[in-house]
């Protein structure tokens, strides 16, 4: 069964390689790796033809729209039965697909998250333990970037949101495909050794600094209250087409299709 991984790329050249490395290697082989450039100025695409794998597309966005928007083009290009979500500076235990794709058989279940381990944050002997083997079950979790879910009915992201369109997406999966199996397995690892590009240093957190974040939640929290209200109207008919679709995933009618 084919599962289109989508990956939206910007200005990540030191990790892109060690991304898509682990998803050429993942034991459920039936994949498209689709990697969307939104404008990146690093040289993120040279590293990523690198990788040398006819299962991988790159896709170049003509300008900068946004993680959403990139992943929005990700997910209107593939092809595949199930989407998987990567982010290009992350990569995924070689189980990841499979089991993923293993427990939304078992369960009956469309859509599956995994739990996500930072590897800065845990001491090394933890991260071994845990990522290493991924039967370790421990703590929490349900990481965003590592959701699968069906491709059809098509459901898209709010490209309009620079901030919390994740958690718009998330509502929308929830509404159209109801719960979501959260497997407590770290089959997903976040790095977050770019210091420069994941936190602010306090130098820059000034007056002006803080005013305009507080604008730019002020304008996403607006558009999160408009999308929130358009659910029904936007994606009833979608939630409708979904019904039947799980009761194919239950039966196992929907994994016996071509």
């Amino acid at each position: 069964m084919l599962i289109s991984v989508v990956i939206p790329l910007y200005n990540k050249a030191p990790f892109v390689v060690r991304c898509l490395e682990s998803l050429v290697v993942q034991t459920h082989q039936e994949l498209e790796i689709i990697v969307v450039d939104d404008e990146s100025s690093d040289g993120s695409v040279e590293e990523a033809e690198k990788v040398k794998d006819d299962r991988i597309k790159i896709i170049r966005r003509e300008a900068n729209g946004g993680c959403a928007a990139a992943r929005n083009d990700g997910m209107m290009a593939a092809r595949g039965k199930f989407i998987a979500l990567q982010d290009a500076d992350d990569f995924s235990h070689s189980t990841r697909m499979a089991v993923q794709l293993a427990a939304i058989r078992h369960y009956g279940i469309p859509t599956c998250k995994t739990r996500r381990i930072d590897i800065t944050r845990v001491a090394q002997e933890q991260y071994q333990q845990e990522f290493q083997n991924p039967l370790n079950p421990q703590a929490k979790a349900g990481s965003f970037m590592s959701l699968m879910f069906p491709r059809l009915p098509r459901v898209l992201e709010n490209d309009s949101m620079r901030l919390m369109e994740e958690l718009a997406f998330m509502a929308d999966l929830a509404y159209v495909w109801g719960p979501c199996v959260n497997l407590r397995r770290p089959l997903y690892c976040f790095d977050n050794t770019d210091q420069q590009n994941r936190i602010y240093p306090k130098r820059k957190m000034t007056d002006e600094w803080f005013a305009q974040r507080h604008l730019a939640f002020k304008h996403n929290a607006k558009l999160w209250r408009t999308w929130n209200r358009s659910r029904e109207a936007r994606l009833g008919d979608a939630k409708i087409v979904a019904e039947s679709v799980t009761r194919d995933i239950r039966s196992g009618a929907f994994f016996n299709e071509p």
